[in-house]
């Protein structure tokens, strides 16, 4: 790889989760190179798949990627701890394989960021549903969050905290935060990497926490679709644990619990009337679901029983229907 320079050698360390995705590993090895033109950035990726073909491909590209292979029944969280307490750069970028982090278009921000020992760096990205959030909190292009105002960092920016890919973190927050315990507390843990950084953050003295309106990554186009939608896990998910993992949190949310709850999903058109049609017409959404998740759904979607109920019943190709003409 032809770097111009190493200012950010050994400084960050990308992240990278995966298991059994060949070819979305075979495009991200291609594409990421070429974003990476500026600096010699080290790729760390975490495996448990089932056969060698990512081994494979990591070890073509040795010149830049740290490969470890786990047993297939590790899952994604025991991974992630794993790789935080061991990679020794000053500063973490947690990434799935869905997405290429683009370290030339952010490497500015980057040098600039890691001067100033800036503990938590979150790109919001200039999506839709993003642009509509920033407008609605009267955001400028970048907020600094100090001691004072950490607690508000969370309140505002949690839901988006829990994409990977989009938040690179100091060191020093991740050898403070208690993962473990976190992932014991928080029902499947699906958050326990936004809600380690929360409780990490706000046990410190002298927080820098940047959110800047800017992208940072490029999709990657062989991965379709992520794996708790392709596994109907989508209301367990996005409903019924991220209510349990803060309320796991009495201590950093009671105040702003409601606040985190309506932001997490709303800004993300999950649980919106729209977001549950599409949810129906792709059968990810239906009764059986509305009984067992029906009261962390009346939480997080803001939606009266009864509705939550009528578009469960719905036929699927009505729902697709509606979709035509619901904005």
């Amino acid at each position: 790889m032809n770097n111009i320079n190493e200012d950010l050698k050994g400084k960050l360390a990308i992240i990278i989760i995966t298991k059994n995705h060949k070819e979305i590993m075979e495009e991200w090895m291609r594409i990421f190179p070429t974003q990476n033109r500026k600096a010699n950035v080290e790729v760390h990726v975490y495996d448990s798949s089932d056969n060698d073909d990512t081994q494979k491909i990591c070890e073509e590209n040795s010149e830049f990627v740290h490969y470890l292979r786990f047993d297939p029944d590790i899952g994604p969280n025991d991974k992630i701890v794993y790789a935080m307490n061991t990679v020794e750069a000053e500063y973490v970028w947690l990434c799935g394989d869905g997405g290429i982090p683009n370290v030339d278009l952010v490497y500015d921000i980057l040098l600039k960021e890691f001067s100033k020992k800036t503990d938590v760096i979150h790109f919001f990205g200039k999506n839709q549903a993003n642009i509509a959030y920033k407008k609605k909190i009267g955001m400028e292009d970048e907020i600094v969050y100090t001691d004072e105002e950490k607690r508000e960092f969370f309140r505002d920016f949690w839901w988006s905290l829990a994409w990977w890919g989009v938040t690179i973190i100091n060191k020093r927050i991740i050898k403070n935060a208690n993962f473990g315990e976190i992932i014991e507390k928080s029902e499947k843990a699906s958050f326990f990497y936004p809600t380690g950084i929360c409780c990490s953050v706000q046990s410190l003295s002298n927080v820098r926490c940047l959110v800047i309106h800017h992208n940072c990554f490029t999709a990657n186009r062989k991965k379709i679709a992520s794996s708790w939608r392709k596994e109907g896990q989508v209301i367990e998910i996005w409903s019924r644990t991220t209510v349990l993992t803060i309320e796991a949190m009495p201590e950093y949310f009671d105040k702003y619990k409601r606040h985190v709850m309506e932001n997490s999903w709303l800004n993300n058109n999950f649980l919106t009337t729209r977001g549950l049609l599409d949810w129906r017409s792709n059968n990810l959404y239906n009764i059986q679901d509305y009984k067992l998740y029906k009261e962390y759904l009346t939480i997080t979607s803001q939606k009266n029983r009864f509705t939550l109920y009528c578009i469960a019943r719905l036929p699927k190709k009505f729902c697709k229907w509606l979709l035509r003409f619901k904005k």
